[in-house]
């Protein structure tokens, strides 16, 4: 996975792009100069820069049949980016995160989403469970619904499905470890994910 790009810019996949493809916003959470949690080894690295190289993994992986789009929040709020990207329209938006505690104990994936959108953070959290091969740690999906509560702002912004994924705690070892070791299935899992809801709206 690489993780080039231009700060602040929306940055859209190449190729052909047809009009009836269904439009996917990947929004990389935090930004260069406050990246966000740290991941322990063996990730190594900060939330910006572990899902930047994510979004434009999982944007390869969707493949033509979508038009997929990575959006930065770099020089700019969380309204102004959601702003830009409400502009584009999508049919459906996911925030990459990953987690963090005090305790080096805590572990596992969840999905924050607005009522609305439960459905597609379901499906999704589902899918990421699955790719890491989780027994235990699925945390489910937490339906956020007060102002205050983390990922609200994101979550609220977008008319469409829109969803915040956390699959790891890069406060946790083995959490890091589960993620490096299951990477590619992951992301395998999440496309097919994306590709289920589908079927279902």
């Amino acid at each position: 996975m690489g993780a080039g790009k231009d700060a602040g810019v929306v940055t859209p996949r190449e190729g052909g792009l047809m009009a009836q493809n269904v439009k996917v916003s990947l929004v990389v959470g935090h930004t260069s100069l406050s990246p966000g949690a740290w991941a322990v080894e063996p990730v190594g690295m900060y939330e910006y820069k572990f899902n930047t190289a994510l979004a434009e993994h999982l944007s390869t992986m969707l493949g033509p049949e979508f038009e997929t789009t990575i959006y930065f929040r770099d020089n700019m709020t969380i309204r102004e980016a959601y702003h830009y990207i409400s502009l584009w329209k999508p049919d459906m938006s996911m925030e990459l995160h990953f987690n963090a505690a005090t305790d080096p104990n805590a572990y596992g994936t969840e999905t924050l989403c607005a009522p609305r959108s439960a459905a597609f953070a379901g499906v999704i959290q589902e899918a990421m469970c699955k790719g890491l091969g989780r027994d235990k740690g699925n945390r489910g999906v937490k339906t956020l619904i007060a102002p205050e509560e983390r990922g609200f702002s994101s979550v609220y912004s977008l008319k469409c499905p829109n969803i915040l994924i956390e699959p790891f705690f890069g406060s946790n070892t083995r959490d890091c470890e589960l993620m490096l070791k299951n990477l590619e299935r992951f992301c395998v899992c999440l496309v097919d994910g994306v590709k289920y809801y589908l079927t279902l709206s």
